[in-house]
Protein backbone atom coordinates (compact mmCIF):
# COMPACT_ATOMS: atom_id res chain seq x y z
CA UNK A 1 0.00 0.00 0.00
CA UNK A 2 1.03 3.37 -0.76
CA UNK A 3 1.67 6.00 2.32
CA UNK A 4 -1.51 7.99 1.01
CA UNK A 5 -3.75 5.03 1.17
CA UNK A 6 -2.56 4.06 4.54
CA UNK A 7 -2.55 7.45 5.60
CA UNK A 8 -6.56 8.37 3.81
CA UNK A 9 -7.83 4.15 5.59
CA UNK A 10 -6.00 5.55 9.07
CA UNK A 11 -7.80 8.65 9.27
CA UNK A 12 -11.20 7.29 8.27
CA UNK A 13 -10.55 4.61 11.07
CA UNK A 14 -9.85 7.57 13.68
CA UNK A 15 -13.00 9.42 11.95
CA UNK A 16 -15.18 6.92 13.38
CA UNK A 17 -13.90 6.98 16.98
CA UNK A 18 -14.22 10.89 17.41
CA UNK A 19 -16.46 12.04 20.72
CA UNK A 20 -14.97 16.16 20.71
CA UNK A 21 -16.47 18.78 22.91
CA UNK A 22 -19.18 20.38 22.36
CA UNK A 23 -19.30 23.60 19.94
CA UNK A 24 -19.30 27.29 21.04
CA UNK A 25 -17.32 29.65 22.47
CA UNK A 26 -14.82 29.04 25.21
CA UNK A 27 -11.58 30.76 26.97
CA UNK A 28 -8.62 29.16 27.22
CA UNK A 29 -6.00 30.05 29.35
CA UNK A 30 -1.83 28.74 30.79
CA UNK A 31 1.04 28.47 31.15
CA UNK A 32 3.99 29.14 28.11
CA UNK A 33 7.50 27.55 28.52
CA UNK A 34 9.53 29.50 25.57
CA UNK A 35 12.77 29.54 24.18
CA UNK A 36 14.77 30.51 20.99
CA UNK A 37 15.71 27.58 18.49
CA UNK A 38 17.55 28.53 14.93
CA UNK A 39 20.99 29.53 15.11
CA UNK A 40 21.18 30.43 18.66
CA UNK A 41 22.70 27.62 20.96
CA UNK A 42 22.02 28.54 24.46
CA UNK A 43 18.24 29.72 25.17
CA UNK A 44 17.24 29.80 28.57
CA UNK A 45 13.50 29.30 28.69
CA UNK A 46 11.28 31.89 29.98
CA UNK A 47 7.89 31.08 31.83
CA UNK A 48 5.30 33.44 30.50
CA UNK A 49 1.53 33.04 30.51
CA UNK A 50 -1.00 33.07 27.51
CA UNK A 51 -4.93 34.25 28.19
CA UNK A 52 -7.67 33.87 25.12
CA UNK A 53 -10.65 32.75 23.43
CA UNK A 54 -11.51 30.59 21.20
CA UNK A 55 -14.60 29.11 19.03
CA UNK A 56 -14.71 25.42 18.52
CA UNK A 57 -16.81 24.04 15.54
CA UNK A 58 -17.45 20.61 14.66
CA UNK A 59 -17.11 19.89 10.92
CA UNK A 60 -18.53 16.91 9.92
CA UNK A 61 -19.27 15.07 13.30
CA UNK A 62 -15.85 13.69 13.49
CA UNK A 63 -13.12 16.43 12.97
CA UNK A 64 -13.40 19.67 14.36
CA UNK A 65 -11.40 22.91 14.33
CA UNK A 66 -10.98 25.35 16.54
CA UNK A 67 -9.79 28.87 15.49
CA UNK A 68 -7.62 30.73 18.44
CA UNK A 69 -6.82 34.41 19.31
CA UNK A 70 -5.15 35.07 22.62
CA UNK A 71 -1.86 37.08 24.24
CA UNK A 72 0.89 35.49 25.25
CA UNK A 73 4.03 35.98 26.56
CA UNK A 74 6.95 34.37 24.96
CA UNK A 75 10.60 35.06 24.13
CA UNK A 76 13.77 33.50 26.21
CA UNK A 77 14.84 34.82 29.35
CA UNK A 78 17.19 37.99 27.76
CA UNK A 79 14.36 39.03 25.27
CA UNK A 80 10.62 38.71 26.30
CA UNK A 81 7.87 39.04 23.37
CA UNK A 82 4.12 40.08 23.98
CA UNK A 83 2.31 38.33 21.40
CA UNK A 84 -1.26 38.45 19.96
CA UNK A 85 -1.49 35.00 18.60
CA UNK A 86 -3.74 34.05 15.91
CA UNK A 87 -4.60 29.88 15.58
CA UNK A 88 -6.63 27.10 13.74
CA UNK A 89 -6.74 24.53 15.22
CA UNK A 90 -7.84 20.83 13.77
CA UNK A 91 -8.19 18.03 16.21
CA UNK A 92 -9.21 14.99 16.24
CA UNK A 93 -11.08 13.19 20.03
CA UNK A 94 -11.06 9.42 21.13
CA UNK A 95 -13.10 9.39 23.33
CA UNK A 96 -11.66 11.80 26.02
CA UNK A 97 -7.99 12.31 24.59
CA UNK A 98 -7.45 14.69 21.53
CA UNK A 99 -4.84 15.20 19.31
CA UNK A 100 -4.45 18.57 17.45
CA UNK A 101 -2.32 19.95 14.63
CA UNK A 102 -2.18 23.27 12.94
CA UNK A 103 -0.80 27.07 12.14
CA UNK A 104 -0.43 30.09 13.83
CA UNK A 105 0.55 33.46 13.49
CA UNK A 106 1.74 35.63 16.15
CA UNK A 107 1.67 39.67 15.78
CA UNK A 108 4.80 40.72 18.09
CA UNK A 109 3.14 43.82 20.16
CA UNK A 110 6.29 44.50 21.82
CA UNK A 111 9.76 43.02 22.36
CA UNK A 112 12.08 44.32 24.95
CA UNK A 113 12.96 46.98 22.32
CA UNK A 114 15.24 43.82 20.85
CA UNK A 115 14.03 44.72 16.96
CA UNK A 116 12.26 41.58 16.60
CA UNK A 117 9.95 41.18 13.00
CA UNK A 118 6.76 42.50 13.04
CA UNK A 119 4.73 38.75 13.20
CA UNK A 120 6.20 35.09 13.49
CA UNK A 121 4.40 32.37 11.83
CA UNK A 122 4.77 28.32 13.66
CA UNK A 123 3.25 25.29 13.23
CA UNK A 124 1.11 23.67 16.63
CA UNK A 125 0.63 19.82 17.51
CA UNK A 126 -0.23 19.11 20.84
CA UNK A 127 -2.73 16.54 22.98
CA UNK A 128 -5.56 17.16 25.34
CA UNK A 129 -7.67 15.66 27.88
CA UNK A 130 -11.63 16.49 28.07
CA UNK A 131 -12.62 16.27 32.02
CA UNK A 132 -15.99 16.78 30.51
CA UNK A 133 -18.01 18.18 27.84
CA UNK A 134 -16.96 21.84 28.61
CA UNK A 135 -13.65 21.41 30.40
CA UNK A 136 -10.40 20.62 28.53
CA UNK A 137 -6.72 19.97 29.70
CA UNK A 138 -4.21 20.80 26.58
CA UNK A 139 -0.98 20.44 26.27
CA UNK A 140 0.74 22.19 22.56
CA UNK A 141 4.10 22.89 21.25
CA UNK A 142 4.20 25.40 18.39
CA UNK A 143 7.21 25.09 16.26
CA UNK A 144 8.97 28.76 15.39
CA UNK A 145 8.83 28.43 11.44
CA UNK A 146 9.93 32.13 10.26
CA UNK A 147 12.69 34.02 11.84
CA UNK A 148 12.02 36.61 14.90
CA UNK A 149 15.23 38.03 14.77
CA UNK A 150 15.20 40.96 12.41
CA UNK A 151 18.84 40.27 11.70
CA UNK A 152 19.84 39.33 8.43
CA UNK A 153 23.27 37.66 9.74
CA UNK A 154 21.16 34.90 11.43
CA UNK A 155 18.08 32.88 12.09
CA UNK A 156 16.07 32.74 15.11
CA UNK A 157 13.03 31.01 15.75
CA UNK A 158 10.40 31.45 18.46
CA UNK A 159 9.67 27.50 19.95
CA UNK A 160 6.85 27.39 22.70
CA UNK A 161 5.36 24.76 24.87
CA UNK A 162 2.17 25.83 26.42
CA UNK A 163 0.08 24.05 29.05
CA UNK A 164 -3.69 24.79 28.77
CA UNK A 165 -7.22 24.55 30.28
CA UNK A 166 -10.05 25.31 28.19
CA UNK A 167 -13.74 25.86 29.42
CA UNK A 168 -16.28 26.34 26.58
CA UNK A 169 -19.71 27.71 27.51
Amino acid sequence: MNPKTVFSVTLLFLCGLVKGQEPGWGLKGGINLSFFGGDINNSDTRIGLNLGAYYHRILTGDFAIQPEAALSLEGDDDVSFTNFNLGAMGKFSLEELMVEFGPQIGLILGDDGAGATVANFSLGIGAGYSFNRKTTGGLRYNIGVTDVSGNENVDVTNNTLSINILYGF
